[in-house]
């Protein structure tokens, strides 16, 4: 299952957010201190947002509550960290899946970019051709999908934190 939801938070709270996420610092999978299990992740994270900035993360949660999605409608926990990829990574993306976790979600912070997005896949097809959605970057949107559905990121942008790819991952486990 997967939900699309866009123009996700009013226009002053999008700014609001990604001005906090920008504020933070970014690692790559090497040297992030949130990464305890050594998760390999192309580009660079933030810290998990309950650390780094709390109130952030509740307000993020609370937005996506509101908006009463099927994967949102029994109690969860998640892990948010602001993610930011730039052009020159676009061959370290690879198909995989999120298995650790029920649902997982993006918000797509950074200004709209047509070709770029996540493309979702029937499997973790190493050709790449078995694409069955592609969903395009567009500012302020909100990605929610099956933490087992295949995907990848496409179509990296940018070379600094201005005009990156910048969103919010997450990760989401039921209670």
């Amino acid at each position: 299952m997967l939900t699309v939801i866009d123009n996700f938070f009013m226009p002053w709270q999008l700014k609001l957010v990604k001005d906090e996420i920008l504020k933070l610092d970014f690692y790559n999978n090497e040297n992030n201190p949130s990464n305890n299990s050594n998760v390999i992740y192309p580009g660079e994270r933030t810290e998990v947002l309950t650390r780094v900035n709390p109130l952030l993360d509740s307000y993020i949660v609370n937005s996506l509550d509101m908006c009463n999605t099927p994967f949102t409608n029994k109690p969860y926990n998640v892990e948010q960290f602001g993610h930011l990829k730039y052009e020159n990574e676009n061959n370290q993306e690879y198909i995989h899946k999120d298995n650790s976790f029920d649902f997982a979600y993006l918000i797509y912070l950074s200004d709209t970019n047509l070709d770029s997005g996540t493309k979702m896949y029937e499997t973790n097809d190493s050709l790449k051709n078995k694409e069955n959605v592609c969903v395009h970057f567009v500012k302020n949107r909100l990605v929610i999908y099956d933490a087992d559905i295949s995907h990848m990121a496409w179509g990296l942008h940018g070379n600094s934190k201005q005009n990156g790819r910048l969103a919010i991952t997450s990760f989401g486990r039921y209670i």
